[in-house]
């Protein structure tokens, strides 16, 4: 496992389909559903749960089922928080039919830089290649996570720092 383990905080509110974490930045406690990211070629990608750690910031936990004869390297490509894009920090290695367990960090000095102080959406997209070959196996479309701080995410720029280009809906 190359990502530090962490461990999730139980609540006895929260029903047994939903995990949880304490968001370290509001207080709020922030959940996802276990979902399915990518299930292709005998490889299953699942969001497991949305974990806080204090070294390592806020993350999604995520299993990787390698039933394929490959070994594989998975990554991700383009990492989405509440609209913003933000450096991603997923990159697992996983060996033909040995389970895995990783965690995709969003970086809490982006995360801080940009004013987002609740994570409502996270979005995605995987690839997967051969270890051997360096051959992508697959890549997915951008997949969808919402916590349960979706309705609360605040989607509004922050205007810190020196504008350096502002036209045609992009500002820098």
């Amino acid at each position: 496992d190359i990502s530090a383990s962490t461990d999730s905080i139980d609540n006895a509110d929260t029903s047994a389909s939903e995990t949880v974490s304490e968001n370290t930045a509001e207080g709020a406690t922030v959940t996802i559903e276990p979902q399915v990211l990518a299930d292709q070629h005998g490889i299953v990608i699942t969001a497991l749960e949305y974990v806080t750690d204090p070294t390592w910031g806020e993350g999604i936990k995520v299993s990787i089922e390698n039933k394929s004869i490959r070994n594989i390297e998975v990554g991700a490509t383009t990492l989405i928080v509440n609209d913003f894009t933000v450096p991603s920090s997923l990159v697992a290695f996983a060996y033909s039919g040995v389970p895995d367990e990783e965690t995709i960090w969003l970086s809490t000095e982006t995360l801080k830089k940009i004013g987002i102080n609740s994570v409502g959406k996270v979005e995605m997209q995987l690839y997967v290649s051969d270890m051997d070959t360096d051959l992508e196996v697959f890549k997915t479309d951008l997949v969808t996570i919402q916590t349960s701080e979706f309705a609360n995410m605040d989607t509004t720029p922050s205007d810190n720092g020196i504008e350096l280009y502002n036209k045609g809906g992009i500002k820098i």
